[in-house]
C-alpha cells in the first residue's frame, strides 16, 4: 500500500465506535465552539506512538489520527464518558446515556458525551431522541464533530421517507465487518436499496482497486448533494488521485479551496493542509 492510499484510508476513519469492542475508540476532538487555535493533525500506529510527518512515508500497517485543539476538559466528566461507553459495549444503554449526561453537565462545551448518547439512541431504536441529540452536537459544534454531519443528513432523509428507515444504522455497521469483502457486500447492498445514499458510495469507492473505476464512483457520489462531511472526504480522495495521475495542479486547486472553504468541516480542513503539506510541501 502506498503513503498516499494509507492517508486515504486515514481520511476515510471517520467513524463512532460506542457498542463494538472490534474496533478503536474514535479519537479525543476537543473542538471550543469559538475555535482559539488551529486544528491539528497527528498520526499514530498501531501502538498509539505519534508518527512525525516526516516519517509517514515510510510507515507501513494502519495508521490512525486525531485531530484536537486545546479546549480542556474536566478529569470527571472523562471519566464519566468513559463509564458510558463501557456500559454502551455491555449493552446497558440506559445506564449508559446517565453517565453520558452527567459528563455533559460537567463539561457543557465538550459535545462528546451527546455525540455517543445520540448513537446510542440509535442502537436502541429511538431515531427522534438520536436526531435531537445530533442536532445539539451540530449547534455546539457547526463546523463538524465526527460524523455528525452525516448522521443528521441520513436520519432527517429517513425522517422524510427519502431514504429506507434504518440506512444509517445498516450504514455503520460496515465499519465492524471483519474483511473489505464483507464491507463491499454491506455496501452494495445499502446502495442497492438507497442508491442515491452518498456516504455508501463514498466507502465503496475507498475499497476499489481501479484509480478510474474509484474516481468514476466518487464523482457519481459528489452529485447526489452529500453532506458536508462526507463531500469533503470525498473530495480530499479525488484531488489525491488527481495527483497520482500527474494532475498535480488540479489536485492542488481542490485541496487550497477546500482548506479555504467556509463550508468545510473542521476536519476537512486540517486533512485539507495536511495533504498539502505532504504533496507540495505547502
Amino acid at each position: 500500500m502506498t503513503s498516499w492510499n494509507r492517508l486515504l484510508a486515514v481520511i476515510a476513519a471517520l467513524s463512532a465506535t460506542l457498542g463494538c469492542s472490534k474496533k478503536e475508540e474514535p479519537p479525543e476532538l476537543l473542538l471550543p465552539s469559538a475555535q482559539k487555535a488551529p486544528a491539528q493533525v497527528t498520526f499514530k500506529d498501531d501502538a498509539g506512538t505519534p508518527v512525525p510527518r516526516e516519517e509517514l512515508a515510510g510507515k507501513t500497517g494502519t495508521l490512525q489520527w486525531e485531530v484536537s485543539s486545546p479546549e480542556p476538559v474536566p478529569e470527571r466528566a472523562q471519566q464519566l464518558h468513559d463509564e458510558g461507553r463501557r456500559l454502551g459495549q455491555q449493552g446497558a444503554y440506559a445506564e449508559a446515556l446517565k453517565r453520558f449526561e452527567e459528563a455533559q453537565a460537567l463539561a457543557p462545551r465538550w459535545p462528546y458525551p451527546t455525540y455517543d448518547a445520540a448513537f446510542t439512541y440509535l442502537l436502541m431504536g429511538e431515531d427522534a431522541k438520536a436526531l435531537e441529540a445530533y442536532a445539539w452536537v451540530d449547534a455546539q459544534q457547526p463546523r463538524g464533530f465526527f460524523t455528525t454531519k452525516t448522521a443528521l443528513a441520513s436520519l432527517r432523509q429517513e425522517e422524510r421517507g427519502q431514504l429506507p428507515k434504518g440506512t444509517y444504522l445498516r450504514f455503520l455497521s460496515v465499519e465492524w465487518a471483519p474483511d473489505p469483502a464483507s464491507k463491499r457486500k454491506l455496501l452494495q447492498a445499502i446502495v442497492k436499496s438507497a442508491p442515491r445514499f452518498a456516504p455508501a458510495l463514498k466507502e465503496m469507492a475507498l475499497l476499489l482497486d481501479d484509480a478510474g473505476e474509484k474516481l468514476r464512483t466518487i464523482e457519481k457520489a459528489l452529485t447526489l448533494e452529500p453532506d458536508p462531511e462526507t463531500r469533503g472526504i470525498l473530495q480530499l480522495n479525488r484531488a489525491i488521485i488527481l495527483h497520482d495521475q500527474g494532475k498535480q495542479a488540479q489536485a492542488r486547486t481542490l485541496l487550497v479551496q477546500l482548506r479555504d472553504d467556509p463550508g468545510s468541516t473542521t476536519a476537512t480542513v486540517a486533512l485539507a493542509n495536511e495533504s498539502l503539506a505532504q504533496l507540495f510541501n505547502h
